[in-house]
């Protein structure tokens, strides 16, 4: 006797065997190339809190400096942008799998800041940003 589980509804759905390998090149297979030039993206980040500061640290891999903005508003953290490429437009592509677009990530801080105070820096790919905390009465 069989003994269902959970994942018998699932389980049964795939078909091992001769379909396998198949189902591999499914699964490793890159995403599609994005046919729009204006895709939106969704570049990855880290917050970390501190006695005194919060610093947001974004992977923004080939993005120039003047492509990016960086605001604070109330206690939400806005990073926009764009990350282009400058390709060849007579050229023919034939894989694409590098991301270009548009980004837009807002953060809801858990703390007050000092907006003046925010320092930016990109380098090496990565965006840091550093926002003192506001004093506390």
């Amino acid at each position: 006797m069989i003994q269902k589980s959970r994942l018998t509804p699932y389980l049964s759905r795939l078909e091992l065997g001769a379909d396998l390998p198949a189902w591999i090149e499914k699964l490793t297979a890159p995403a599609p190339a994005m046919a729009s030039a204006d895709a939106f993206i969704l570049p990855r980040l880290d917050m970390v809190e501190s006695e005194g500061s919060i610093r947001v640290t974004v992977e923004l891999p080939g993005v120039a400096k003047s492509d990016v903005a960086v605001e604070v508003c109330g206690s939400t953290l806005y990073v926009k942008g764009r990350k282009q490429d400058a390709s060849d437009a007579d050229a023919v592509c034939h894989r694409q799998e590098r991301q270009r677009g548009r980004f837009c990530r807002i953060l809801l801080l858990p703390a007050d800041v000092r907006p003046d105070a925010m320092s930016c820096e990109l380098a090496n790919g990565v965006l840091t940003i550093d926002l003192p905390k506001a004093a506390t009465a």
